[in-house]
């Protein structure tokens, strides 16, 4: 401190630690006062500098609650209408759907300290919880990650295939935290309405754990916190793929290729070639070919019937050929007139569709009448016969999610691709329908 013979003695206090378990120290400073003529007084100010702490100012905050739901796993149902489901937290920094994660924070309110946090299963390691193959899942402190992470006895905790959850402070000042479940996890049969087994296993059990938050700071202050952690469960749901009459309800767009556009769309929505029965689009509603994103490739054909004398439509008026023609009657055709045609469909991925379409070939030659069927990246078949002037109907069934490439797993890519000689004579396809019913 410093002083004059005006003015107060100033101290200040800079980065004091106080040592475990003390809670306060005391700072003695001895000092004189002395007069113009050399009279003096001596004296010793103490100073006591008392430690702060975190600390749960709401008793209530020390134990808290999270939920994630098997639902949204990347195999989950998705969707939260099964009997007894349970709903992740919603509000944000959370998604608006279930997505197996769950952003939350561990409530205290710091000292002046800074504080970290460790986690820890209460009667750990074991959680409690076991694999689908009934395996035993552990957890352990990452402290490189900050995170918490369940994994499978035995397995090394450090390879993500043997993780199945992962708690990672985020913020040990705040103490926001993140929880993924990144696979699903046993639940006993605890079906409460009869023998019936339509709901989900309510009870949780034993998916159902205690994660404790040590909470300490740079001078050993240490409160803890708990979390209790709830997994709920998954259930196969049957989805409806039947319409009031019991038709199989198509989850394709203009299968039968009769919606060609209207008036503001591509030549006005009309077939103008031949006798006003044929046309090359880029697109029609549902469907796109691969010219709307390559100008080089061949345009989707739509025929009508009456459009060649040895068949009609199999539904509607309308079909396709997919060894196509130029774009514009008075463009040049495109290098290689084979098309490809294709519509993207909302699937659940892992999930089985029954697809289905009725091909014919135009000239009876397999070398030039050949089409390719496509699902999610995988080769369903290569069709290149049938009696010309006769539709042929094939019925494949076929799985969501199978493309290694695919970044939209609640998507599916249904694509026809025209192979062999490239002469604009091809094979036709009408008819084409996805449904759910496998």
């Amino acid at each position: 401190g410093q002083g004059d013979t005006n003015d107060n003695s100033d101290f200040l206090l800079i980065n004091a630690e106080i040592c475990c378990p003390e809670d306060k120290f005391t700072e003695k400073f001895d000092y004189t006062l002395r007069d113009a003529d050399g009279d003096e007084a001596c004296a010793t100010l103490k100073v006591d500098v008392k430690d702060t702490e975190p600390s749960h100012e709401d008793p209530h905050s020390i134990i808290t609650t999270l939920l994630v739901d098997e639902d949204g796993l990347p195999k989950g149902v998705g969707n939260t209408d099964s009997p007894q489901d349970n709903e992740e937290d919603h509000s944000g920094p959370n998604a608006s759907v279930d997505d197996a994660v769950h952003f939350g924070t561990i409530p205290f309110t710091p000292g002046a300290d800074p504080t970290s946090i460790e986690l820890t299963v209460l009667g750990g390691p074991n959680t409690g919880l076991r694999t689908l193959d009934n395996q035993k899942i552990l957890a352990a402190w990452d402290p490189t990650l900050k995170a918490l992470i369940g994994y499978i006895e035995g397995t090394d905790p450090n390879d993500a295939a043997n993780q199945v959850f992962k708690m990672t402070i985020l913020d040990p000042l705040t103490g926001a935290y993140s929880f993924e479940l990144l696979q699903a996890v046993k639940h006993d049969n605890t079906d409460l309405f009869g023998t019936f087994n339509d709901t989900e296993n309510v009870l949780n059990t034993p998916a159902n754990f205690v994660v404790v938050a040590q909470i300490e700071d740079k001078d050993c202050d240490v409160i803890y916190s708990k979390v209790i952690v709830s997994i709920d469960d998954d259930m196969p749901v049957i989805t409806e793929c039947h319409d009031e009459q019991g038709n199989d309800i198509n989850l394709l767009v203009n299968g039968s290729f009769e919606d060609i556009g209207g008036k503001g769309d591509e030549d006005g929505g009309k077939l103008d070639r031949g006798d006003n029965n044929w046309g090359v689009f880029s697109q029609i509603p549902g469907w796109k070919s691969g010219n709307a994103t390559d100008p080089t490739q061949a345009g989707l054909e739509v025929q009508a019937d009456g459009a060649v004398p040895q068949i009609d439509a199999k539904d509607g008026e309308h079909y396709v050929e997919l060894d196509s023609d130029a774009l514009n009657p008075a463009d040049s055709k495109p290098g290689s007139t084979n098309a490809s045609i294709y519509q993207d469909v909302d699937t659940v991925e892992g999930n089985n569709y029954v697809l289905s379409f009725s091909y014919s070939p135009r000239v009876g030659d397999p070398a030039t009448d050949g089409i390719e069927v496509w699902f999610d990246g995988v080769k369903v078949a290569t069709i290149d016969s049938g009696k010309v002037g006769e539709w042929t109907e094939y019925t494949f069934v076929v799985e969501a999610g199978e493309d290694p490439a695919d970044s939209t797993p609640d998507s599916s890519r249904l694509e026809f691709k025209a192979v062999g000689t490239s002469d604009s004579l091809g094979g036709f396809i009408d008819d084409v329908s996805l449904t759910a019913c496998a």
